[in-house]
């Protein structure tokens, strides 16, 4: 877009003024504040609604001696362009309210035109935006601005844009040292590479840091004995012979041999009796004994009961402890799983040493994780059963206790029994003859010591045998602790040599890092020569170098070895700013007139292949601006 001509009508300080270019480059001199900014402020206001600073609030109409804005005035630029004639209106808006009888300042309106046609602001912008976008029209006509107003990235990406960037491949070919790299990144670029790299490293190194904690958990974690695995075995061994053999004793005693003997004599007797008396007392003396050998019997059924709340209790133990284990291997098997998961299963096959497809990886990944996925569902279904028999078992043990309860009350009736039996059978005896049936009293005793000694005997084995069996439940707890110590151990040895294979890993990140920084150093200066080949002055650094020796990206322009923003005079930044613009016009296809502000700065005539130069010149005098259109 070339300009003619430019009308500014009471535009900020500019009452009525003309710009007649002739489409050509013109030179607009004057002293400070003579209005040369506000020029380039009205080029800018015409088009995007802003001044030069990307304002949008500043003030378009002129101020009076008090500073405020002149009321009346109606501001407009008109520009006549080979693209067309754009004018923008900016004037007051006076109504009058109902009843009132004059009218009153209520705002301000803006009105645009099209080659004399009314449009509204969004046809405006619209015509505009076809021309020129807002941010090209501040990098093709300002020369300060791409390279001290832009963010890097931007300046970077428009670069790249203009000049291609170099492919990885190109880079890689001309440095036979990186040819290791190319196998390392295959189809991925060199920059998501670091970036995956990046990530590999933190992932490593967060692991690294986790591994002693997760050691030293695990030997805090380890069962302590005095004894080992094999000597809890031996004595569990003997106890459980002990345990058979007063078991062997309970049955012995509670056969009765001796005790049936006695009663099939006093039987004997009885029948040989002909008292009615005797009769009697016989029948009572039966009663009492099959009352004492229920009360026997009952005594027995109350040590069963004991011994089963007992052996209840140490089933419940058992069953904790086999919960408790299945959570460590699950555990485990959830640890192997993620370990399966970040495993490194390599690029190589096995057998024939060629690059193995990437399907085959995966598939090895798959199938490991598989098997152990396989491993893990047994092992939670097994857990999740024996989880959901524990309330039974609890169920089983307080049925066991209020049964023993029942019991226990029941057998004061025994015994309040078998002492009003025996009382009877005293009062009875008192009456009896001597002789045959002094003979029966004997036997009749004898039994009853006899049946008192059974039960005893037989509540002492008993009762021993359930003290055996509870150390036998404690000797197996401690075996089972001592027997978990080995899945600490083999946890503890995975550890240790995922630690070693992570220290691999990091050497390989390490050695993988060094050949992208060497990669990014040989692309720095491909892409830098390639760059700078596009222009005159200017010289761009793409890339600087860190501390720690790696690279990073940027995008600083420089003239001579010297900063744009760092130290350049302004006649260099104008003319560096000029070879930019050169090279951008040509790259967007579009001609635009380039405004240069501070132009007495530049000492020598301007060479550089832009259509439209509008130079700004502050002189002490004439006061007033003066234009100059070149020849």
């Amino acid at each position: 877009m070339i300009i003619k001509t430019v009308t500014y009508r009471n535009f900020k300080g500019l009452k009525e003024f003309t710009v007649d270019l002739n489409g050509k480059s013109v030179t607009i001199s004057g002293a400070n504040e003579a209005g040369k900014t506000t020029l380039a402020d009205g080029i800018w206001w015409l088009f995007f609604g802003k001044d030069l600073n990307n304002r949008t609030d500043f003030s378009v109409k002129p101020l009076d001696a008090t500073g405020a804005a002149s009321q009346g005035a109606e501001v407009s630029v008109e520009a006549v362009t080979d693209a067309g004639t754009f004018k923008r209106t900016y004037r007051e808006v006076w109504a009058r309210k109902r009843g009132a009888e004059a009218e009153t300042f209520s705002g301000h309106t803006t009105d645009y035109e099209i080659n004399g046609v009314p449009a509204s602001d969004r046809e405006y912008k619209t015509a505009v935006a076809e021309i020129v976008g807002e941010e090209q029209f501040k990098l093709l006509t300002n020369p300060v601005y791409f390279a001290s107003m832009l963010k890097w990235q931007k300046r970077r990406e428009i670069i790249l844009a203009i000049c291609g960037d170099v492919s990885d491949e190109d880079v890689i070919s001309q440095n036979a040292e990186l040819a290791e790299l190319r196998g390392i990144l295959g189809d991925v670029p060199a920059d998501k590479y670091r970036k995956m790299l990046d990530a590999r490293r933190k992932a490593i190194n967060d692991e690294q840091s986790k591994i002693p904690a997760r050691i030293d958990q695990e030997n805090k974690g380890l069962y302590t004995d005095d004894l080992t695995v094999e000597e809890l075995r031996q004595q569990a061994a003997d106890i459980q012979a002990e345990v058979s053999a007063i078991t062997k004793t309970i049955a012995s005693i509670e056969s009765g041999e001796e005790i049936q003997r006695v009663e099939t004599e006093i039987a004997r007797l009885e029948v040989a009796g002909e008292s009615k008396a005797a009769k009697e007392l016989a029948k009572k003396r039966d009663e009492l004994s099959k009352l004492q050998r229920d009360a026997t019997a009952h005594s027995i059924r109350l040590a069963n009961l004991r011994q089963q709340i007992v052996t209840k209790t140490a089933e419940i133990e058992r069953h904790d402890d086999k919960v408790a284990a299945l959570d460590c291997e699950m555990k485990e098997l959830q640890r192997k799983y993620m370990e399966a998961y970040k495993a490194d299963y390599g690029s190589l096959c096995p057998t024939c040493g060629q690059d193995m497809p990437a399907g085959r990886v995966a598939e090895s990944r798959a199938r490991a994780l598989a098997t152990i996925t396989e491993d893990g569902k047994a092992k939670e279904a097994e857990l999740k059963a024996a989880i959901e028999s524990r309330p039974s078992l609890d169920q089983e043990l307080q049925e066991a206790q209020e049964i023993y309860a029942a019991a226990e009350k029941s057998g004061q009736a025994f015994a309040d029994g078998v002492k009003t039996l025996e009382t009877m059978i005293r009062n009875a005896e008192s009456d009896e003859p001597q002789g045959e049936c002094m003979e029966l009293t004997e036997l009749r005793g004898k039994l009853s010591e006899l049946q008192a000694d059974t039960a005893a005997a037989a509540e002492l084995a008993k009762a021993k045998q359930v003290e055996l069996e509870n150390d036998l439940s404690e000797i197996r707890r401690r075996i089972a602790g001592l027997e978990s110590n080995a899945f600490a151990h083999k946890r503890i040895d995975g550890l240790k040599a995922r630690q070693k294979e992570l220290a691999k890993e990091w050497a390989q990140t390490e050695r993988e890092l060094h050949l992208l920084d060497e990669h990014t150093r040989a692309r720095v200066r491909v892409l830098e020569s390639a760059v700078n080949a596009r222009f005159k002055m200017a010289r761009f650094q793409m890339f600087r170098d860190q501390i720690n020796g790696g690279v990073q990206e940027c995008c600083e322009v420089t003239y001579n070895g010297v900063p744009y923003n760092g130290g350049l005079n302004t006649g260099a930044r104008i003319l560096v700013g000029l070879d930019i613009i050169e090279t951008l016009q040509k790259h967007y296809g579009l001609s635009m007139p380039v405004f240069v502000d501070n132009a007495e700065a530049i000492t020598s005539p301007i060479e550089c292949d832009v259509q439209q130069v509008v130079k700004l010149v502050a002189v002490q005098r004439p006061k007033n601006l003066k234009v100059e259109v070149a020849a």
